[in-house]
């Protein structure tokens, strides 16, 4: 067989293509070209950006393609602000790291330190004081450190869990009274939810009917939402309860 004819081979050309592949590849893992330069953060309201470099534990050589993604989120996800993470690559030098955090939905009290929670239960951090911009919800009863999870969630957790933003700057405290939940404002005032459900439509209902008693100038008493279509008010000192007008809360409006 002529020299010209072994190249054209089958063999000798697989051959020939397995070790330029390896050599490309080799390149590309070697290659500073895919050194990361930049590290972009999505998603992030509470933590910092170069707090979230910081936790993804890039080396000063980390390569784009040896990078294994998941590590990285992993890592991420190590602090209990994050609720979940994910790495992708913009090649040729850009990672990317989308962050979902959990939100700080109220404190509690656990003798001497003060544990700020999410929704889901999850103690965020602790703290010498309680923040002004978060409700009290009560004492700890077992006791939790920052990334684990209480034990026994106050019910009320429920409600504050899932309050608007704006809603939740204007509580100041949610406990249970006789198996109803019951928050008070900061402006004077308690809401009545009653059980944990129906919370979207009864936050819509407390956010329309304090704006629209706000506009009245009207203090609030005690605002009862148990039933969000048919909401009453009563003025502060006990006076005769008030059914808050129809247009005063916007119907929900339909899921598509």
């Amino acid at each position: 067989m002529t020299e010209r004819s072994r190249l054209r081979s089958p063999a000798v050309f697989a051959i020939v293509v397995v070790l330029a592949v390896a050599a490309g590849g080799w390149l590309a893992l070697g290659s500073p070209f895919f050194q990361v330069e930049r590290v972009v953060v999505r998603g992030v309201r509470h933590l910092g950006q170069d707090q979230v470099r910081s936790l993804a534990g890039l080396g000063d050589d980390a390569n784009l393609i040896r990078l294994s993604l998941d590590e990285v989120a992993a890592r991420v996800e190590r602090d209990p602000w994050v609720a979940a993470a994910e790495a992708s690559r913009d090649l040729p030098s850009t990672l990317v790291i989308a962050v979902r955090e959990r939100r700080a939905s109220g404190w509690l009290d656990a003798g001497g330190t003060v544990l700020i929670v999410a929704g889901d239960g999850t103690v965020l951090e602790d703290t010498p004081g309680p923040p002004r911009s978060l409700p009290a919800l009560g004492e700890a009863t077992d006791p939790a450190v920052p990334g684990g999870r209480l034990g026994r969630a106050p019910l009320a957790l429920r409600v504050t869990g899932s309050m608007p933003r704006p809603l939740l700057r204007l509580t100041r405290e949610a406990g249970e009274d006789d198996g109803e939940i019951v928050t008070l404002l900061r402006g004077g005032g308690s809401v009545r939810y009653g059980a944990p459900v129906g919370l979207p439509e009864k936050h819509r209902a407390v956010l329309s009917i304090l704006s629209w008693a706000d506009e009245r100038d009207m203090a609030i008493g005690t605002l009862d939402v148990r039933i969000p279509s048919a909401p009453t008010l009563q003025p502060p000192g006990g006076g005769a309860r008030i059914a808050v007008p129809e247009g005063a809360v916007p119907a929900p409006t339909a899921s598509p």
